[in-house]
């Protein structure tokens, strides 16, 4: 231990992470296509990715139960999440998402799950699948879709991938 950090320490750190490349909403639907939306698993994850990429949410503030019914609210206009902790914040917060009804609807896919659900108890998880299990869908059905043979190149955080959004401060 005492080495490696020698080591760090002269030379730099040398194991830095290539940042998360940001996907596309073209290659979000080439996903979509691979899944099977009447099936719940599926239709869970695709509610997953709309989270992440609609309402910029880690995968941590959505999976593995952290995100209920009863955090889920429609409003007019759209949907209100209330996040019970993230990594930066341990206080619940407010997130808002316009809804159109379009390809990339939140609301639309929340309507779907609860379709193929049925009957949900508030204190139920809305996506029930763990991080490992979202993260491992995510990469597998990016690496079909675009033709990535290991989707190494695609994290969860690609989801939510600031470069995504227009700079409107300098407008």
């Amino acid at each position: 231990a005492r080495t490696r950090k020698a080591i760090k320490h002269i030379f730099g750190q040398v194991d830095l992470r290539a940042p998360a490349v940001p996907i596309s909403k073209a290659q979000l639907l080439l996903i979509r296509e691979q899944l099977d939306l009447s099936d719940l698993k599926h239709a869970m994850f695709w509610l997953g990715c709309l989270l992440g990429f609609q309402a910029l949410l880690r995968a941590s503030e959505f999976c593995g139960g952290s995100l209920r019914w009863k955090h889920v609210k429609q409003i007019t206009g759209g949907v209100r999440l209330c996040v019970p902790y993230s990594k930066t914040k341990l206080t619940p917060h407010l997130v808002s998402v316009v809804t159109d009804g379009g390809d990339f609807c939140v609301l639309r896919a929340i309507m779907l799950v609860l379709q193929l659900q049925g009957k949900v108890q508030q204190t139920e998880a809305v996506v029930q699948l763990s991080y490992d299990q979202f993260n491992t869908m995510l990469k597998r059905s990016y690496a079909k879709a675009v033709g990535d043979p290991l989707g190494f190149s695609l994290t969860c955080s690609s989801l939510r991938h600031p470069s995504r959004y227009i700079d409107l401060s300098d407008m």
